[in-house]
């Protein structure tokens, strides 16, 4: 079988880069707006996913084309005749995946009516009070 090389060069992968500015972002940006992923984008250029990491770390014009490109298929995407019999578990998955989508969860922890946790150490407790905390903790535990 006859490895596969750039169709546009036709070099090895092991070649000089084929960055060239303007084309290489426009490749970029096309294939991430007709809602392609970073394979995609590889593929088009004849690159590695990694070089195309590589790029986007090294060149800040291919950066700013990739990241409109995925601003303009997420909001494809995100509109339903984009995906019209994708069912919905797939659909969350490919927008977690793709573009980071995540739950946000808020949680807070605060003392009383709202205010600040007040903490007190053992040796600032009373008998009193460390015998209530371990009667309470016994009754929590199940009975045998």
């Amino acid at each position: 079988m006859k490895p596969v090389y750039n169709t546009k060069s036709g070099l090895p992968p092991w070649r000089p880069s084929l960055y060239d500015g303007e084309t290489t972002c426009q490749l970029a940006y096309e294939a991430l707006a007709a809602g392609g992923s970073y394979a995609k984008v590889a593929v088009a250029i004849g690159v590695c996913k990694e070089t195309v990491f590589g790029w986007i770390k090294k060149y800040p014009e291919f950066s700013d084309a990739v990241k409109i490109g995925l601003a303009v298929a997420e909001s494809q995407w995100e509109e339903p005749e984009f995906h019209p019999d994708m069912n919905p578990v797939r659909y969350r998955m490919n927008m977690q995946n793709r573009f980071g989508w995540r739950d946000k969860i808020d949680s807070e922890i605060t003392g009383k009516d709202g205010g600040p946790i007040q903490f007190k150490s053992a040796e600032e407790m009373s008998d009193d009070e460390l015998a209530s905390i371990i009667a309470a903790g016994d009754q929590s535990k199940p009975k045998e």
